[in-house]
């Protein structure tokens, strides 16, 4: 498996303005880390801005390994649905620019005053169509493991069926299907879909004798680890922090976690 981080990790940075793309791809520079996932809420749909990141990311040995993107694909009405679809295939041509394989386009939720069979038929419609045009541009969709409808195993593993799990996966996210016995079995039941992984931190407290330094203390990550491995898979862990401390020293912490996790 290789090593990364999601720019989502440093939300806060981003949002309060003391962080740029710049400083975000030499912090992963700088942990060791193999690439990074770039997400759509910190950058405009610019290809200039894209070719920045590009250029710069080949300059430290970085891949671009994935861009994630938020939309509702379950809008109420046809018209805004392709309005949707037609936003997510103009990202897609960013992610391609960018060179990312693989890229994420959130679900979205049940419209107020419809039900979930109706949202999770338009939402196949729309991922479908999606698909259709990422093939043409050798790039790989997901959906993600999130909130709605995605939140559960049962729910991800219809839609990818339906839609067709050549060129759509999952991005398997290790806590949004929470933190008890019930997340272990739904990332069990899923996890052959994974396009890539959020491997989500949110308390890093120091390890105990025969531990690593710092351990992820809500999620057991042997056992995600075990079965990440006990399907075949090889691809990217993303380090998506989302806890309460300081993400200048909790980002570093969680990688250094995953890099003693990926040696054992």
């Amino acid at each position: 498996m290789k090593l990364g981080c999601a720019s989502y990790s440093y939300h806060r940075m981003f949002e309060s303005g003391k962080i740029d793309w710049h400083g975000f791809l030499e912090r992963a520079w700088r942990m060791g880390l193999d690439g990074v996932e770039i997400n759509s809420l910190f950058m405009p749909r610019d290809k200039k801005v894209a070719v920045e990141i590009k250029r710069k990311a080949l300059k430290l040995g970085l891949d671009l390994y994935a861009l994630t993107l938020d939309i509702n694909l379950c809008e109420p009405t046809a018209a805004k649905r392709e309005k949707a679809v037609g936003e997510a295939k103009r990202w897609i041509d960013i992610a391609s620019l960018l060179g990312c394989p693989a890229m994420r386009v959130d679900l979205g939720f049940t419209p107020k005053g419809h039900s979930d069979e109706e949202a999770t038929r338009w939402a196949i419609q729309s991922y479908r169509k999606c698909v259709g045009y990422a093939k043409t541009k050798a790039i790989v969709l997901s959906i993600e493991n999130h909130y709605g409808l995605s939140a559960s195993a049962g729910k991800v593993m219809e839609i990818i069926e339906k839609v067709g799990p050549e060129w759509f996966g999952l991005t398997l996210d290790t806590m949004n299907y929470g933190t008890g016995a019930e997340a272990y079995e739904q990332i069990a039941k899923t996890a052959k879909y994974a396009v890539y992984v959020h491997a989500k931190t949110h308390r890093l407290e120091a390890g105990g004798e025969n531990e690593p330094k710092w351990v992820e203390k809500d999620i057991d990550y042997g056992k995600i680890m075990e079965i990440l491995r006990g399907v075949g898979y090889e691809g990217y862990l993303s380090i998506e922090y989302e806890g309460d401390e300081d993400e200048e020293s909790a980002v570093p912490k969680s990688a250094e976690f995953m890099k003693a996790l990926l040696k054992r």
